[in-house]
């Protein structure tokens, strides 16, 4: 399943991300979810959580979960952090 997000992640938008995470990883017949960061024009650390709650929930499951495309801003932070690796961003 891909998911694809788009304009802003951030501190009023992130709760509904969440949502959409956890229910692309929780459909029925799931076997990986790709979070599809394209579109994203900014994020912030709130926007970063959820991605990281998404794939430990994905995890849980026996669910693959990656993140792709996301603008090189937001690849740098996720490289800065560490997390570009933990998310299997490509």
């Amino acid at each position: 399943m891909v998911l694809a997000v788009a304009g802003e992640v951030d501190l009023g938008t992130a709760p509904s991300l969440e949502e959409a995470v956890t229910a692309a990883v929780e459909s029925v017949g799931a076997k990986a979810v790709r979070i599809d960061l394209a579109e994203v024009s900014f994020m912030d650390s709130t926007g970063l959580r959820v991605l990281l709650s998404g794939r430990q929930h994905a995890e849980r499951l026996g669910i693959g979960f990656t993140v792709a495309n996301p603008r090189p801003h937001l690849l740098k932070v996720m490289r800065v952090t560490g997390i570009d690796g933990l998310l299997g961003v490509s």
